[in-house]
């Protein structure tokens, strides 16, 4: 009988560094989903309320993308 010990560590090798390169090409999104019960559609600084201030939801929406309708 042979042993396999040896072609299953090459493989393992050889999967680790095709994994490490095709992270460095594309780089995954990151992807941040906000849910909140009871928010009306004006009731933030980004959608033009003019009292409550929302200055970190405000830049994450200039940055990001909002999406308007469910």
């Amino acid at each position: 009988m042979r042993k396999r010990g040896g072609a299953m560590i090459g493989l393992m090798i050889a999967g680790t560094a095709i994994t490490s390169v095709r992270a460095e090409e594309t780089p995954l999104p990151s992807i941040v989903i906000l849910l909140a019960d009871d928010l009306g559609y004006g009731d933030l600084g980004c959608f033009g309320h003019p009292t409550i201030r929302t200055p970190n939801l405000d830049r994450m929406a200039t940055e990001g993308v909002k999406f308007t309708q469910y």
